[in-house]
């Protein structure tokens, strides 16, 4: 789970606003699931939501998760989720 920082390289933050296509994100992020769950095969669930729109600092911005037979699996898994989602899913942050 990300939260909104209230500060970014000394600066103040009061919140972050995020834009995306969301047809295509959501196409992407369908994709990330399936490569998730082929990349590590004792994954059974997995689930990625990104916020769009305004985020106020403390709130949720992003989830990622997934359920799997053995920690190890899960942990990388989702360490896979977050990485792949923040690289290649349409939606950016502005500060």
């Amino acid at each position: 789970m990300g939260t909104t920082r209230d500060n970014f390289q000394n600066k103040p933050v009061l919140r972050l606003s995020y834009e995306g296509y969301a047809p295509m994100a959501i196409k992407e992020l369908c994709k990330l699931a399936d490569e998730a769950r082929e990349k590590y095969p004792s994954v059974e669930k997995v689930v990625a939501v990104h916020l769009l729109g305004d985020c106020p600092v403390g709130e949720t911005s992003v989830i990622v998760g997934c359920a799997s037979h053995h920690r190890r699996d899960g942990i990388r898994c989702t360490e896979f989720l977050i990485d792949e989602l923040k690289a290649r899913v349409p939606i950016w942050k502005k500060e």
